[in-house]
């Protein structure tokens, strides 16, 4: 009896660590917070912390965030820009990333302004993030990583410095805007509209 109740332990315990390999819920977006069971461990111990390339920024400019730590490797990782005006909210764009460990996550219908992981493999840092800031973008932003060193050893909302809104404009494509579409240029259409009229003239 002992022996099956362990069997059972240790399926449950396997379960447990196997959850959410795929990535974080919707459901965490504002909160961040894994459903885990357990509370979150002290930010003041974490081994884990986040590295911005800019103090400043202007509207359509990367910021490149890095996921360091002191040694440690990590299992799964949730990554939001938020700003001063919307503490709650994931804002801007995250490149693609690379190889298949970390994918784009949408959080309260903006396309790509999360990151998550992709599988429930071991991950080492440093890990290199590329985010896009908003074309409006008049604010401050700070960068929060949640991040999942084991099932129970988890790490919420491990702030970045704030980066600034700088002085000054920049012309800015909002990412993802491009059209696909293939489109006649000017003098193409004209002759085209020429040899439909001629067409239709023959007619």
């Amino acid at each position: 009896m002992v022996a099956m109740l362990y069997w059972f332990l240790w399926i449950y315990l396997a379960t447990l660590t196997s959850a959410y390999p795929g990535g974080a819920p919707d459901g965490s977006c504002g909160h961040m917070t894994p459903a885990h069971g357990s509370p979150a461990s002290n930010l003041d111990q974490s081994p884990f912390y986040l590295n911005v390339s800019a103090t400043s920024y202007l509207p359509g400019e990367k910021i490149i965030v890095t996921v360091l730590s002191s040694g440690a490797n990590f299992k799964g990782m949730f990554l939001q820009a938020r700003g001063e005006d919307s503490p709650n909210n994931a804002i801007g764009w995250w490149e693609k990333p690379n190889g298949t460990s970390f994918k784009q996550m949408e959080c309260a219908g903006n396309k790509n302004s999360a990151l998550t992981h992709s599988d429930g493999m071991s991950k080492a840092a440093p890990s290199r993030f590329v985010w896009i800031a908003p074309c409006n973008s008049t604010t401050d932003y700070r960068f929060y990583a949640t991040i999942v060193q084991e099932y129970a050893t988890f790490y919420v909302k491990i702030p970045s410095d704030t980066v600034v809104r700088g002085n000054g404009e920049k012309v800015c494509k909002p990412p993802g805007s491009g059209g696909t579409g293939v489109s006649l240029p000017p003098l193409s259409m004209t002759l085209f509209v020429a040899i439909v009229h001629a067409v239709a003239l023959l007619r």
